[in-house]
């Protein structure tokens, strides 16, 4: 089986990983962590939105969209609620 991929974003991204399809709002989130960006990609307006977190996503760090009144307010990190069990 073959399957053709089309580049949707010449993004250039250091370690782009993590993609989430929100089914609501119909785009795209994923995270370059070397360069400390959550980017928000819109296939119907093809715009790939980035916003700067001020420090690496990973190691333990998710990144959270904080909502008011259906419009997102800001971007921040905060620990992993998953610990590794001993």
């Amino acid at each position: 089986m073959t399957h053709e991929l089309e580049v949707l974003v010449e993004a250039r991204a250091l370690v782009g990983e993590g993609p989430i399809w929100d089914d609501e709002k119909q785009v795209l989130y994923w995270v370059d962590i070397l360069s400390s960006k959550l980017y928000v990609y819109d296939p119907a307006s093809g715009e790939n939105r980035g916003y700067d977190l001020g420090q690496h996503v990973g190691n333990g760090r998710a990144a959270r969209l904080r909502r008011r009144h259906g419009r997102a307010t800001r971007w921040f990190l905060r620990r992993s609620i998953w610990r590794a069990k001993r």
